[in-house]
């Protein structure tokens, strides 16, 4: 469904559109063009008349378009409107995942303590560890030159988000040269104990690869070959 012009004819367009899904008879073609409703919708930053258009679609299909709402919510910054829609939301999966998104979205507006509130609220592992990996990212483009970044990733609790936080951070540390930062991240991610948890994988052993080759190309950027060939 495309829709283009001002928000008068934005309006009236999915108004007719909203009218044509109220006259079908086929409830799954029904639920599909009130999906696509929704999304629209919220896209051009309708969540009220979003949440309401949810309401009419099916129970088994509603949670997955208050998420989608709920997400276009946080993605400008609309928080107080994601979070009250998570709480329409009915199945837990959903809610996690519209969380997760949530989560992100506040610390890339650096509201970190809004942002570790909402990521707690989450009890699944997967979408708990993906937004604490968006907060560590967020964090180290907040303060690069410091540690705090490094410190939210060591307590992500699943190890493929964790790499993917340290080579995010290590990437934003290489731009503003903060070569002491990198070398504290490699001791970390080798250790002078290794953990074999970390390492007892091949999936993990390749994000640790991934770690330090990030490193190294900062280094050999910077000029410093010695230090990237011992990396």
């Amino acid at each position: 469904m495309g829709y283009i012009g001002n928000k008068g004819k934005i309006k009236a367009i999915l108004t007719k559109h909203l009218e044509r899904a109220n006259g079908i008879a086929n409830e799954k073609k029904k639920t599909n063009l009130l999906q696509k409703i929704v999304i629209a919708q919220a896209e051009v930053r309708k969540f009220a008349d979003a949440r309401e258009t949810a309401k009419k679609i099916d129970c088994s299909h509603r949670p997955d378009a208050l998420m989608r709402i709920a997400q276009e919510a946080a993605k400008v910054r609309e928080f107080t409107t994601a979070l009250e829609t998570v709480e329409e939301i009915e199945i837990k999966h959903y809610q996690w995942e519209a969380l997760s998104a949530i989560a992100i979205s506040q610390a890339e507006a650096r509201n970190f303590p809004g942002a570790f509130e909402t990521a707690r609220r989450i009890d699944w592992l997967t979408y708990r560890a993906k937004a604490f990996c968006g907060i560590a990212i967020a964090k180290a483009e907040a303060s690069p030159f410091t540690d705090d970044a490094l410190e939210i990733a060591e307590q992500i609790e699943s190890n493929p988000e964790q790499m993917e936080a340290l080579v995010g951070i290590v990437r934003i540390q290489a731009q503003v040269k903060n070569f002491p930062a990198l070398l504290k991240i490699k001791d970390k991610v080798c250790g002078k104990e290794p953990k074999p948890e970390i390492l007892s994988t091949i999936a993990e052993a390749h994000a640790k690869v991934e770690v330090l080759s990030a490193i190294a190309e900062a280094y050999a950027k910077a000029e410093d070959f010695t230090t990237a060939l011992e990396i």
